[in-house]
């Protein structure tokens, strides 16, 4: 009688263990690949949103400045204001006040004044775009907001006229022409920053 020997061992615990570690290291590869690839894509999706939000923001100053008129304004008091004030004499977080013409809404309906008076504010880290259906300032006011950047940490403007740039208008009641340009440097909470640079009243 003969007897056939056969080899039943299995893998042995080293082996076990050591094939173990390297199905887990690929493992943990995958995730780190697929994790960085999430972070990236959300990264590319954040990073047009805020391209997108600059671009919109740059173009409605723009026209703003553009459609900006050397039209004086009153106080709530009956006192005249200029029609373009701006610098850190402003109060209530203001830091650029101008009458604007050429408002497409009252175009459309055909019932009120082309006339808009815009203010641009700072305000809980955001420059804000607000604009009053009436250029005079008057106590309770109607006016709309609009977010047009977020996470600024500053924003300083420069003004220039016949060649002289001026960190303050419309200081003095007698001083209501419109500059010739408008400088806006925006510095943001990530250390980046921003500058453009603005006709004014070309419309005018």
């Amino acid at each position: 009688m003969s007897f056939a020997y056969t080899d039943e061992r299995g893998f042995s615990l080293v082996e076990t263990l050591i094939a173990t570690f390297i199905f887990a290291l690929v493992s943990a590869m995958g995730v780190a690949l697929i994790s960085n690839y999430q972070s990236s894509r959300l990264g590319l999706m954040s990073a047009d949103e805020r391209l997108v939000q600059l671009d919109t923001a740059r173009a409605i100053l723009r026209n703003d400045f553009f459609s900006a008129i050397n039209r004086p304004v009153r106080s709530e008091f009956g006192d005249p204001l200029n029609a373009f004030e701006g610098g850190d004499h402003m109060l209530d977080n203001v830091r650029l006040r101008m009458v604007r013409n050429g408002d497409a809404g009252a175009r459309l309906n055909g019932t009120t004044s082309t006339l808009r008076r815009i203010d641009y504010l700072l305000e809980n880290n955001s420059l804000v775009r607000r604009s009053y259906a009436q250029t005079d300032t008057v106590t309770g006011g109607n006016f709309s907001d609009q977010i047009l950047v977020d996470n600024v940490e500053s924003m300083n403007l420069r003004y220039a006229a016949d060649g002289i740039w001026s960190e303050e208008w419309g200081t003095a009641p007698a001083v209501n022409a419109l500059p010739r340009l408008t400088e806006v440097s925006v510095q943001f909470t990530n250390g980046q920053s921003l500058r453009l640079t603005f006709l004014v009243g070309a419309t005018s």
